[in-house]
Parts: structure tokens; sequence; C-alpha cells
């Protein structure tokens, strides 16, 4: 006699996504970095690797959500951090001295126009053109920069842009200046996954998976790419 029974069978494990344990021992694993790692790895490896991840956490955005790549993300960051020097106050003493609460929304919205400007200009094209036109428009961000030497100091930059003390605390310190970048990278990393599932959020990606299909629908395409 024959056993007809059937072995039950096992799925293939799904994709995990990231938990509230993941979380939790990454912050952990972050706030503890400052108390244990020396001065030097506090502030040029620790908290600049939080300012460069956050920056790649807009590329992020738009390429995994968007379907867009761009290689003009550092030329809107560069342009805000040029604006910080301009607008307050550097070591060539040729800062306008603006306080810290003019001087950062300021250079937000000079930075974020730009951003848009490469938007309009990058929107309507697709996969290598958009990587080309945004790379055209960092290298015309560049030159732009180096040229105007009385502006942005050529080559050299600015530096010595001292931080404000708020709060009674020397923000330019290593631990400080380490726990401000975790603060705003978390937060920002935060805001990702928000929108990543905020109707904007889901509208953008539905956009990359079919844009002609969004915009039959009666989506604004191009004012969705834009707003990313």
């Amino acid at each position: 006699m024959t056993d007809t029974t059937t072995a039950p069978t096992i799925a293939p494990p799904a994709d995990i996504p990231a938990t509230a344990v993941d979380h939790v021992i990454a912050a952990v694993l972050l706030l503890l970095f400052p108390a244990l790692a020396s001065n030097f790895f506090t502030f040029q490896i620790g908290a600049y690797s939080l300012i460069m991840g956050t920056i790649a956490l807009s590329l992020m955005v738009l390429a995994g959500y968007g379907g867009m790549v761009s290689l003009a993300q550092m030329s809107v960051a560069g342009i805000a951090g040029y604006m910080i020097a301009i607008f307050g106050a550097n070591s060539l003493g040729t800062g306008l001295g603006w306080p810290w609460f003019l001087a950062i929304p300021a250079a937000l919205i000079i930075g974020s126009l730009l951003s848009v400007i490469v938007g309009l200009l990058a929107i309507r094209t697709e996969g290598i053109y958009t990587i080309v036109i945004t790379l055209a428009i960092a290298t015309a961000v560049y030159f732009f920069t180096q040229q105007n030497v009385e502006i942005f100091n050529g080559h050299s930059g600015f530096s010595g842009i001292a931080p404000p003390v708020v709060f009674g605390v020397d923000w330019r310190a290593p631990k400080p200046f380490s726990y401000l970048s975790l603060a705003v990278a978390a937060a920002a990393y935060a805001a990702v996954l928000y929108t990543s599932r905020s109707p904007f959020g889901l509208s953008l990606q539905a956009i990359r998976d079919n844009a002609r299909r969004m915009e039959a629908v009666g989506y604004n395409v191009a004012a969705h790419r834009i707003a990313a």
C-alpha cells in the first residue's frame, strides 16, 4: 500500500526588513562610538561619515524611489556650505556676519533652489542622459566656484568656520559635533522612512515603475520628480 501523503513544502525565506531591534542596536552603537573612540575617529571618521551618509541618503531617495540617478548631490551640499561661510563668519573675514539662525535657513533655501534648477533641467531625461546632464551641472558649479575667487576663495574655499555656541555647548568640539551629526542623520533617515510610506513616496515609486500610466491617471510626474 503506497503512502499518498506528501511532505509539507518549505517556502524560501523572504527578505527580512530592518526591525526595531536592528534600529535599537544601531542606535546604541552610534551613541557609544563617540564615548569610546578617540577625538580623531570621533570627528574625522564618525561625524564626517554621518554627514556623507546623509548626502548619500538623498541620492538613495532619487535612485531607489524615483529611478533617477543624480551626480549633482555634492554640488547642492557644497553651495549650501559656501552660503554658510559667506552669510556667516569665515577665517578670511569676508563673511557678512549674519547670526546662525539666519545664515542656516538662507543656506538651505539657496541649496534647495539649486536642486530645483537641477530638477527642472533633468526631469525630462532618463537613464544615462540624466546622469550626463547632472554631471554637466556639477562640473559647471565646480568651475563657477573656482573662477569666482573673490566670492568663493578659489580652490582653497573657506576654513575656520566656527559653529555657534548654543545652550552653552561648543558644537565644534569632537563629541558634541559627532552627536549633532548623528541627530541630523537620524532625522533625515526617519524622514526618508516616513516619506517612502506616505502618499507622495508611494506615488514617486509608482512613477518610477510606470511614469506614463501615472500621468494618464492624473498625477503630475514632473512636479513629483522635482520635489524628490
